[in-house]
């Protein structure tokens, strides 16, 4: 068996309990990262609580895989970066970091 799968089945448990508990904090930073595995294009997703950081690998960037992940149960404020895939939580305050970035480019 590949060393993968082996990894995979050890941290299964714990990455269903980490994604169950994603919809329960008031807060949640989330962002999506083009990656590759082999020839196919992937999207790591992280979201960041004040409790846990938790990854998912998703083959689509869209909206969809965070309303997965976060579910119709989130109540809380997602902080993203202006991204359209946050949008439908309605709740944004945009990372500090894509903001400055946006005043200098406007600035300039």
């Amino acid at each position: 068996m590949k060393q993968q799968t082996l990894a995979t089945q050890a941290v299964r448990p714990a990455y269903e309990q980490l994604a169950g508990a994603l919809p329960e904090p008031k807060h949640v930073s989330a962002d999506e990262t083009p990656t590759k595995v082999a020839t196919m294009k992937l999207w790591q997703w992280t979201f960041v609580t004040d409790r846990f950081r938790g990854f998912a690998v998703r083959p689509s960037h869209r909206g969809e895989v965070a309303a997965e992940l976060l579910t119709d149960e989130f109540c809380g404020v997602v902080g993203c970066d202006r991204a359209k895939t946050c949008w439908r939580f309605g709740r944004l305050p945009w990372c500090r970091t894509h903001l400055k970035c946006g005043f200098r480019v406007r600035l300039s």
